[in-house]
Parts: C-alpha cells; structure tokens; sequence
C-alpha cells in the first residue's frame, strides 16, 4: 500500500559545504511526496526535490513493511559519551525529582513552528533552517526536532566522583554571577562534594595560569554573587590553548566542564570537546550561551539581553530629553550590536522616542540619512538617532579603501570631510573622517589587546563643540556577543600608506598598551580629535578579528557624531551618548534572572545525562540541548524583511535610507538654484557697488 507523508522539503538548488547542505529556497510551500518510491535516501530526487538532507537513519518499516521516513525521527543529533560511562538511577528518582517528573530522551520540542501559506508570507524565508551571516538568499536545512533539556531519571556520572569547572569567556554581560552560582547549586543538589567545584580564573588561560589559581566554588561563596554586576570568577578573550587546557583536564580528574560565553566561548568549547576526544579524555562539555547581542544562532533569548534592552532605553530616554531641551537638538546613541541589531531594533521599539535606528543588516546612505533626520527636524524641532555599533561598517571601509589608494592619510578638517561628502559621486560621499597624518597612527590593529575604555564615563553627554577634550574613545568591540567567524581573516591590517609606518607602529603601541587615548594636539576642529579616535580605537577593517574571534569595528558613533556636526554646523546642536560599559556591568533583571537560574540547572542536567559538546538554549520557548557545530556557524541576525523590523519602521516612520535617484536629483537641482542664486546675488551686489563707486 502506497504510503504518503507530508513533510517539510520546499524545492530548492543545493550546494555541500563540508558537512552542511545549503540551499537557496524557491518557494517555502510544503508538499505531499510519495516516500515509498524512493529507492535510496541519499540524493535522490522526486519530482524535483532534492532529499540529500535525510539521513538514512531516519528510515523505518511500517506495519507492511513498507519503507517510510516519519518526519518526527527527524532530530538534530547531541554527542554523547555513554558507551564509556555507567547508567545509575538518578539521586532524585525518591521524590519523582520533588515531584515534577522527568524528561524522556524521546521528549523533543519541535524547531518549525510556523505553516507559512506561501513564500511571500512575511518571514518565511528559511522557515525549515536557519539563514547564513546576513545573506538572504541561502538556507542551512535543520531537521525537524531538538532534544528537550532536562532531569534525566537515569545518569551517567556517581556524583560522589564528579569534579567539575566552571569558566566564564568573553565580555561582560549581566547574567554571568547567576549562571555560576545555579550550576554550582545544582551540581551541590546531585550530590557533588562541595570540595570538587571549581572556578577557572580570567577565562580559560586561567586552567594553566601561573598566576590565577582555579579556587573552590562552595555554596558559602557564591551566595549572593547574582546581586552584582560582572563575574566573580573574572573573564578574558580568547589566547588559550586547547591542549594545555586538556591536559589540566586529565590532570585534575574533572569529567565535567562548563564554558560560560558566546559564540567564541562556544567555539572553544567545541575545541575542547574534539581535544577530549582525541586524547580520550572522558569529560562532559558543556556550553551555557552568553550574548548580550543576542546573536547565537536557533536561540530565541540570550540571558543579558532583556536587561540589556532596559538599560539601553535610559540611554535613549535621555537622548530624547537632551535632544528635546535644546534648540534643534540632535541625540545620537551608539547601542551594542557588532553583527546583530536586536538590542537597538527591541529598545527603540520599547523606549518609543527614536527616530532613525540604524542597525548593521540594513545597509543606509549618509545622502538619505542625512535628507530624513532634516526632515524630521523640520516637523518637530528635534531627532533622536539610535546605531548599532556594526552600522556602516561599509561606509567606513570605503574610507579605508581609499586612503590607501590615495595614501593621504585621513581628513584633518570637517570642511574638508563635508567637501569630499558633497563632491559627487557616491563613493566619495560614503566615506568616513580623513586625517592628514599629525598625531594619526595607522590604526594597526593588536590582536593582543583587549577591548579599551574610554578615559571618561561613557554615558556621558558629549557636546560637539569644538573643544579637542571633547572627542571621546568609546569602545566600538564593547558588545560581549561573540562570533565564531567561518573565515579565517588576519589579525592586524595596515591602513594607511608604507610612508606612515612609524608613526604607525607607534599608535599602534600606545592603544595596546593603554585604555584610554589622549586625542592629538591639533588647531583644527573637532573633526580632527574624533578622526585620531575612529583611526586608533577602530583602526582595522572590519575584517579583522579580535582574540575571541569578532570582526574589529570602526567606531560608527564617534563618527556620526561628527558628520552631524559638520552636516548641520551652525543647525543642530548634536549629543552623544555611548552607555555600553555601563549597560554590560549592570546587574541581571529579573527576566534574565529567571532565564539564568533554568539556564544553569539545564547545563548541569545535560552533563549528568552524558552529553558533550552542546549547548543548553531557549528555543520556541521550551528549553533544548543543540549541538555546538550548529550554533557557532554564523551570528544570529535580524531579518531585513521580518515582522520584528517591519514592525519598528512603521511605528517610527522610517523609510528606505538607500539613495533614490528622483529625490537625490531634487535635492541636486535645489541646491544648484540656491548657488546660481547666491551667485547672482553676489554679482548684483558687485554691480551696484562699481556702479556706485
């Protein structure tokens, strides 16, 4: 008897890249295919769909023994280490875990959620998989199913035997006390010895740092941690070595480890599982996944980030006020968001008092920026503009570009930036500040270096005088979110001509070796200090990384404030605001304090359960296990053509900020009548004074 089965294959073009089958959907309907005619699984295609994504294992025998493919085998598959460990009943088995049950390893929460009644339905891109980085044209298939989190009722590890660890990667992000402190209560639940927790010191150099000494985590010493900001155990990016770490592993006995951090803490961790297993190492790693950017992949909410967008929309209600308060008042706000812009599209949204929002998926032209916050100045007096970090990245590079082609080094003068702005021409119009040289650097980027702070707080107003002390260092790699990034790019990249290489070298050494950077001695204006800024603080391209792994940033902030400036010079009265090292250090909302404590429980449940290399996550608002592979492919990102952005542009009002030819022409016809009539005005005047005379 014929069997049919509906499933999820919309028919696409598919292309391998290593492991992984990516696809480029044509329609994201779904349809009914005949599976007993499929001779063999593995690439086959009926009717025009290609079926290299079901794996063989998914294949069973019906009561007729004829072959079908149950879309509800389709699991997204955990590494586990239970061939070499003992099952035993779980210390809670006597209380029915306190009365609450246990999870099967059967109990899956389902990954698509959403029938979508065509591909033109808003968001239906990608609807079986997950996109790659910020293209929008190709899918990653996911299987239809993830295994649930939670107490097992048979474990894998004695409690009285464990030893375990506890490691926080990264940046700083508000949640970060509470995931230590739940993974060492739970541990202490099991029947772990309070004698066999560990915490790791400044990151995972702290497993074999002569200096930092692992201490013992103890429910005396973590209570009351979740009450403050940052971690008690310290943090540090990247710069660990995976064999080191490995052998302190074997070495102390730990069978259990737990990687607090983003998509770079994730990434080591996935190292270390691969390290474990090639040495035979017995050791369940587990990754808890931090970002304050909320960019891990499949994960609905990273812990930090609700707190986060709270604290975030303080710095916008101020701007509001600030802007507000003044005479064509302008507030510019630089949020977090390296890659993703979910905290600057959820606070504008959230605070109400935005006007522009720029984020790094939606690409913008500073001709059309420019021409929309003169508009709303005009109706209202006043604008509020809120930027990711990552925005414009493209606008700056061009600049970069440019300067090496031309080996001028960088604008000194904002006239000059305004000239080289309205010459004609879109490339030359997106482009950053220039400075000339004095007191430049090329910006060398030091891997070594760590993200540096600015030499004042930094949620403080900064006027845009033209006082050199008002430039102002802010961190433009201030985000904790961290990515592991597909491509291997160089660590250090040059941007100015060979001819500048001392003096390079020399700035370059001055930003590895302090926090905060004095702004050079120049006559000129304000431009100038934010140019030696933009060119010391940001001074790679955005294709260099840092030692986590995340692209290094131009400061996108420092330099709207000054092209605003020099925009609306004698106009606007321009305040910026960067609050990111204040909103990483804030202590946890409760939200993200609930998500913390479930987040903690969950990694420990996993570990006991004889998983590795995964991480514990929020997915469709259940709590599931997802293998690390999958999460650290690529940063989550927010969907140009999605409800959550279309909901923000049409609550603010925001239009397309690429350049439209018609309008760009208007804009060029008025300005040319106005300087004819400038001209003629001029001549006149000439004419009655010889006249006179």
């Amino acid at each position: 008897m014929l069997q049919l089965r509906q499933i999820h294959v919309p028919p696409c073009r598919s292309t391998r890249k290593g492991k992984y089958i990516v696809r480029q959907h044509v329609s994201a309907s779904r349809r009914i295919i005949p599976r007993s005619l499929s001779e063999h699984i593995d690439g086959v295609a009926i009717s025009g769909y290609d079926t290299q994504h079901f794996p063989d294992s998914y294949t069973h025998l019906s009561a007729d023994n004829e072959e079908t493919y149950y879309p509800d085998e389709d699991v997204l598959e955990v590494r586990h280490l239970r061939d070499r460990l003992v099952p035993r009943p779980s210390p809670y088995i006597n209380t029915n875990n306190m009365g609450g049950g246990f999870v099967g390893d059967r109990d899956k929460i389902r990954l698509h959620t959403v029938e979508f009644e065509s591909s033109d339905s808003a968001g239906a891109f990608c609807s079986d998989g997950m996109a790659t980085v910020g293209d929008e044209d190709t899918c990653i298939l996911l299987p239809e199913w993830a295994i649930r989190c939670g107490p097992r009722r048979t474990i894998f590890y004695n409690p009285q035997e464990v030893s375990a660890a506890v490691v926080t990667c990264g940046g700083l992000c508000p949640g970060l006390n509470d995931v230590v402190q739940n993974v060492v209560y739970t541990l202490l639940d099991y029947g772990v010895p309070p004698d066999n927790i560990l915490g790791i010191r400044f990151g995972l150099r702290g497993f074999y740092s002569r200096e930092h000494k692992p201490i013992q985590l103890t429910a005396q010493n973590v209570d009351g941690i979740h009450l403050t900001g940052g971690t008690v155990l310290g943090t540090s990016r990247g710069g660990a070595t995976v064999k080191e770490i490995v052998s302190r592993i074997s070495l102390w006995g730990l069978n259990m480890v737990f990687v607090v951090g983003g998509n770079g803490g994730n990434a080591a961790a996935h190292a270390i599982a691969e390290e474990c297993e090639s040495q035979q190492v017995n050791c369940s790693v587990i990754g808890i996944p931090k970002s304050i950017d909320n960019d891990i992949l499949l994960i609905d909410r990273c812990f930090g980030f609700e707190t986060a967008v709270e604290e975030a929309q303080r710095a916008l209600m101020a701007a509001k006020v600030e802007a507000r308060s003044a005479h064509n008042g302008l507030g510019l706000v630089k949020l977090m968001g390296r890659q993703s812009g979910f905290i600057a599209m959820q606070a504008s949204m959230a605070a109400g008092v935005v006007d522009v929002c720029l984020i790094p998926e939606i690409p913008f032209s500073l001709r059309a920026l420019t021409r929309h916050v003169r508009r709303i100045m005009a109706r209202q007096g006043h604008c509020v503009v809120c930027a990711a970090e990552g925005a414009g990245q493209d606008i700056l590079a061009k600049l970069n570009e440019a300067a090496e082609k031309s080996g001028n080094g960088f604008f000194t003068h904002a006239q000059e930036l305004k000239a080289a702005i309205s010459a004609g021409g879109e490339e030359r119009r997106d482009v950053a500040l220039q400075n000339k040289g004095d007191g430049g650097g090329d910006g060398s980027y030091n891997s070594n270096s760590n993200n540096s702070k600015s030499s004042t707080p930094n949620e403080a107003v900064h006027n845009t005088g033209n006082d050199a002390s008002a430039a102002v260092v802010s961190s433009s790699s201030s985000s904790s979110s961290s990515s592991s990034s597909s491509s291997s790019h160089s660590s250090s990249q040059t941007l100015t001509s060979p001819a500048a290489a001392s003096q390079s070298a020399a700035a370059a050494a001055a930003f590895a070796s302090s926090s905060s950077l004095s702004p050079p001695s120049s006559s000129s204006s304000a431009s100038a200090d934010v140019v030696a800024a933009l060119t010391s603080e940001g001074g790679a391209r955005p294709r260099a990384t840092d030692a986590s792994g995340n692209p290094v940033l131009l400061d996108i902030g420092l330099f709207l404030r000054d092209y605003f400036k020099s925009e609306f010079k004698d106009v606007a009265d321009v305040k910026y605001i960067d609050p990111s090292y204040m909103i990483r250090s804030t202590p946890t909302a409760s939200s993200d304090r609930v998500l913390c404590k479930v987040l903690g429980q969950n990694a420990v449940h996993s570990a006991f359960a004889g998983f590795t290399d995964t991480t514990v996550g929020l997915v469709n608002m259940h709590y599931v296990m997802l293998p690390i592979p999958t999460i650290i492919q690529a940063p989550r990102r927010v969907n140009p053509s999605g409800r959550r952005w279309n909901r923000l542009v049409a609550a603010i009002g925001q239009p397309s900020l690429l350049d439209n030819p018609y309008e760009d022409a208007v804009e060029d016809a008025a300005a040319a009548a106005e300087a004819e009539a400038a001209e003629a005005k001029v001549a006149a005047a000439a004419a009655a004074a010889a006249a006179a005379a």
